[in-house]
């Protein structure tokens, strides 16, 4: 694996590898939509242009949030990153939409913060990304059934209200206690 600056790169190479395996190996009809947006976008089109997978990319500009959810919900599969190791904003609107998501976690460093791991496809390798968009494509039970765990797992774990009670448990504990109300 080559050595990466995790500020800005998110192993887009990796999912195009896994993708363009799918594409050869699985469904020649897949598509993807690609965010035209990034330092390693050059790259990502020479990749992709490398493996002749061009046709089965539509590339959009950055959206604003309502549209960009849209794409979200519209998506078979969610891809965020595959090498950080942690996860942002994307993966919780994958699974409040109930869009499965490829992205690489690092268990070890969520333990702390997640009471229970969220039911995403973990993937880190080209390998990875391939066998999890064949199972998803080949086992439309499974598929229906991360997407339920997801919705499940943000009701209960990310949702605004568990956020907002968080949030106003962290403010009494910061006051001591004294803060009696916190309006939501």
């Amino acid at each position: 694996s080559p050595l990466r600056n995790t500020d800005w790169d998110k192993g887009n190479d990796i999912l195009i590898e896994g993708f363009a395996r799918f594409v050869r190996e699985v469904n020649p009809r897949a598509g993807a939509v690609f965010v035209e947006w990034g330092l390693t976008l050059a790259e990502s089109k020479a990749l992709i242009a490398k493996h002749g997978i061009e046709k089965n990319i539509l590339w959009i500009q950055p959206q604003p949030t309502p549209r960009m959810n849209a794409y979200i919900q519209a998506a078979d599969v969610l891809a965020d990153q595959f090498c950080i190791g942690t996860f942002g904003g994307i993966m919780p609107k994958g699974l409040l939409f109930g869009t499965p998501n490829l992205i690489y976690l690092d268990e070890a460093v969520h333990k702390w913060c997640l009471p229970e791991f969220p039911p995403i496809l973990n993937t880190r390798t080209p390998d990875d990304v391939f066998a999890a968009l064949k199972r998803l494509y080949e086992e439309p039970g499974y598929t229906r059934q991360i997407s339920d765990a997801g919705i499940e797992w943000y009701a209960r774990h990310h949702s605004s209200q568990v956020v907002a009670d968080a949030f106003a448990e962290a403010v009494r504990d910061a006051t001591g206690g004294g803060a009696k109300e916190i309006r939501k």
